[in-house]
């Protein structure tokens, strides 16, 4: 059993750690921790005196614990295409297209839209420009 100072102790300690126990999740399952897995690795943590790797390897054992952010980005493409794909005219279709990939890439999204537009030409302007479309 604990004295409420070791248990202080432990509870800092814990917080200071947390980051690099969900970069380690992350790292070896490609979501995050869900608010289930919260719960299990701040027991496993305090009562159980697991390690974070440990606790990062338990977690990333059991897919259930995770929310893969990556599914979720690709879900919320899909239902970009299903909601509005059919919609008539070029300029709403390029718009889901656009759409779909601000989904896709999250905070990559300005870098890939960046990178579309290849080289820069003699007048500074890009190769290719992307097209944001007309929301439907």
């Amino acid at each position: 059993m604990l004295t409420d100072d070791e248990e202080k102790r432990r509870r800092r300690r814990f917080l200071e750690e947390t980051e690099e126990l969900f970069d380690a999740i992350v790292e070896g399952s490609g979501g995050a921790p869900n608010d289930q897995a919260s719960d299990m690795i701040y027991s496993l943590y305090m009562k159980d005196n697991l390690s974070i790797a440990e606790i990062a390897e338990r977690v990333c054992d059991n897919p259930a614990l995770v929310s893969n952010t990556q599914e979720k980005s690709i879900a919320a493409a899909l239902d970009y295409a299903f909601s509005y794909g059919q919609i008539d005219g070029d300029h709403h279709k390029t718009w889901v297209i656009d759409q779909m990939v601000r989904q896709l890439t999250g905070d990559g999204y300005r870098s890939w839209v960046k990178e579309y537009g290849g080289d820069v030409n003699e007048e500074g302007d890009p190769e290719y420009i992307w097209d944001t479309g007309v929301a439907p």
